[in-house]
Formats: structure tokens, C-alpha cells, sequence
């Protein structure tokens, strides 16, 4: 009965936003992707998560009868590792990825993901993550794939509340870009 009620705990129902990238916030399971160290700051130990668009991928809606080509997002992940799989109409996209936390304020993280039937679509991510204080992250990225030139990134999170310990979670200013 226990594992079961940390399973429903650490379920996790959200829309990532697509193409925006979370690199210094750890607000929840949907922002691992944009960056992998960030892995090492989520609160559960285990998460699953699942998220469904109705929206194409030409960015129509779909009709009832035509659900299987609205975008589909799982996830899972444990204390360091995650797998997330993205289905977007016929594409699919696996991305498996794992952090190590070097003490308190440094973590760092790989990931690796491919788009099935797709020959050299396979992209490496690394991701670093200082956390000085409770209410500033600092993150950055460097994404490498094959068919297109390295993206560097970076993100800064404030959260303002840190001092209010309870509500500390529910607010994080963030800006991310690409350097």
C-alpha cells in the first residue's frame, strides 16, 4: 500500500511548452529535457508523468475520430535517471538521460535522444546546474546533434519566495536563451 501512495504522489499531469526550454528551473518533471541536471534538484524520487495535445503536429487541432495524431508526451524518471518519449504524429522521439549531484550547489547531467526512423537523428545534452543559494540557479547547456550546429545555452532562476519555506515552490522567475 505504501509504494503505491508514493506512486500517486509523485504523479505528474502538465504540457511541456514547446520549444522553451527550462534550464535553471526545477519546477517539475516536464523541464528535465531542458537540461538533464536538473534531474538531481526534483523533490520526488520517483515521478511518472503523461500529457496529451489535441493540438497536430501542423498546429491544427485535431478531430475526435483523428486523436492518434495529437502530440503525446511520457515520462518517468527516478532519483538520477529519466526516460521521456515524445509522440508527435507518426514521429517518435525517445530521450534517455542521468545527473550526479556534486554536493549542494553543482550538478551535472547527460542525455542522449533519437527520433525513430530518422538515420543520424541522434542529439547529445549536456547539462550543468549551480544552485548557490535556495533562491538562484544558474544552469547551462551545450546541445550537440550531427545534423545541425552545437546550441549553447543558458538560464537563471530566481525564486522570490525561498524565504517563505512553504511557498517557496510555487513561484520561480526564470530566463533562458541561447548564447
Amino acid at each position: 500500500m505504501m509504494a503505491m501512495l508514493a506512486v500517486v504522489s509523485g504523479l505528474s499531469v502538465a504540457q511541456s511548452v514547446a520549444g522553451a526550454p527550462a534550464r535553471a528551473d526545477d519546477g517539475d518533471i516536464w523541464h528535465v529535457p531542458g537540461n538533464v541536471a536538473l534531474l538531481s534538484y526534483l523533490p520526488n524520487t520517483f515521478e511518472l508523468g503523461a500529457a496529451y495535445s489535441p493540438i497536430g503536429s501542423s498546429g491544427t487541432p485535431v478531430t475526435f475520430s483523428n486523436l492518434q495524431n495529437g502530440t503525446l508526451d511520457v515520462a518517468i524518471k527516478s532519483s538520477s535517471l529519466a526516460y521521456f518519449l515524445f509522440k508527435q504524429g507518426g514521429t517518435v522521439t525517445n530521450w534517455l538521460g542521468g545527473s550526479l549531484r556534486l554536493g549542494r550547489p553543482l550538478s551535472l547531467g547527460y542525455a542522449y535522444s533519437w527520433t525513430s526512423g530518422v538515420p543520424g537523428s541522434g542529439e547529445s545534452n549536456l547539462g550543468m546546474m549551480v544552485r548557490p543559494f535556495n533562491f538562484a540557479s544558474l544552469g547551462l547547456t551545450l546541445d550537440t546533434n550531427p545534423l545541425a550546429p552545437a546550441v549553447l545555452g543558458f538560464g537563471l532562476a530566481v525564486r522570490p519566495l525561498a524565504f517563505v519555506p512553504h511557498l517557496a515552490p510555487w513561484l520561480a522567475l526564470t530566463a533562458d536563451a541561447p548564447v
